[in-house]
């Protein structure tokens, strides 16, 4: 059973990790759509040039934007990695339980030869002893 927590850990610790990715891309997704957020993003031209923060709109967000698309790729790269490899701890946990339910029918089916055959053997023997008093 200790790979079977193991598993498990495994199965939450990807499950922590796709959340995370989720909340990155949203994030990404929510900067991308901003254009303040984008102007901002620039914090060297600003510091450089603080005039500049009062009027945002005035240069251009290209540069930003093409890195954040590409971070945006991958972080969604990223994401379909972490759903296969989820996807693959999910179809082993399923085969160990598949195994383990074949295990649990197997010894369910020698009990209940067992109990046959006892019941086989101490039915004649009520019978000769209900006869014998």
């Amino acid at each position: 059973m200790g790979d079977m927590e193991a598993l498990r850990t495994l199965k939450n610790n990807m499950h922590e990790l796709n959340t995370q990715i989720s909340g990155m891309r949203r994030m990404l997704m929510e900067i991308l759509e901003n254009d303040e957020d984008m102007h901002m993003l620039y914090l060297s031209k600003i510091h450089a040039e603080p005039a500049i923060a009062s009027d945002l709109l005035s240069f251009d967000t290209e540069d930003a934007e093409s890195l954040l698309e590409v971070y945006l790729q991958d972080i969604y790269a990223t994401q379909t990695r972490v759903s296969l490899m989820l996807n693959n701890v999910q179809n082993t946990e399923s085969m160990v339980m598949l195994r383990l339910d074949t295990k649990r029918n197997y010894l369910l089916t020698v009990d209940l030869t067992l109990t046959l055959w006892t019941t086989m053997i101490t039915v004649p023997t009520f019978i000769v002893g209900a006869f014998g008093m």
